[in-house]
């Protein structure tokens, strides 16, 4: 995020954004957490697949996650929390425990799509993913992981089938292997690391064979907070 807009949401984030109480918290593995915030204001909040959640972590430190469900008659949203490094999104997410309060902005439109597609990600994308398999039962992923039973066991809890994960290599060498997993008919959607999404962006081209429905790139090496 940056400084000019978490100084505008200093002055007028009480205004826009609402509170939510942290439910429940289940850990799921070293580095994932599920995550339930409750608001009467789910009640009446219509949840659509790829839609995007912005939580205020503290101090304005605004992070933004992919709803896995909306359960309107427990007023209760569900979202996947994938801990990493020092940076304050992983700080709240190792310390958050029930009955804290977070203030919130969404659900709304981030990532839509009319058709089937073969989703690219990592582990910053399992839950929209998800939420594509409950809207196209027939989607297939692509993830690259840092660590793969670790991946390979929380995409299980998640519900997702037709998944393939590939090791990450320092080097990105092994995104020729990612490039060779995602021939098909289906029209890609990249999301996750904006690196890769830029090196396999360079490989469709250069193939032509492929197309690129939508990419939504989730962090970056050196940023915090992208959209």
């Amino acid at each position: 995020m940056s400084k000019i807009k978490k100084a505008l949401l200093g002055l007028v984030g009480d205004k826009i954004l609402q509170p939510a109480r942290i439910q429940s918290v289940e850990v799921i593995s070293e580095h994932f957490k599920l995550i339930d915030l409750f608001s009467p204001l789910f009640a009446k909040t219509p949840w659509n697949p790829g839609e995007k959640i912005q939580l205020n972590i503290g101090d304005w430190n605004v992070r933004t996650y992919t709803p896995l469900s909306i359960d309107q008659t427990k007023k209760v949203l569900r979202i996947l929390v994938f801990i990493h490094g020092q940076g304050p999104g992983s700080m709240w997410a190792s310390k958050v425990k029930i009955g804290d309060i977070v203030q919130f902005l969404g659900p709304r439109s981030s990532l839509t799509i009319d058709e089937t597609p073969l989703l690219f990600g990592d582990e910053t994308s399992l839950a929209v993913a998800t939420t594509f398999q409950k809207k196209f039962p027939q989607a297939r992923f692509v993830f690259e992981a840092s660590a793969v039973t670790e991946c390979y066991a929380v995409c299980k809890k998640l519900g997702l089938t037709s998944f393939t994960l590939i090791e990450k290599s320092s080097d990105q060498s092994h995104l020729t292997e990612v490039f060779e997993k995602l021939q098909g008919p289906e029209k890609l959607v990249l999301t996750g690391s904006a690196r890769s999404i830029q090196t396999l962006q360079m490989k469709v081209r250069a193939a032509n064979t492929l197309s690129i429905l939508k990419n939504k790139p989730y962090w970056a090496f050196g940023k915090a907070g992208l959209d």
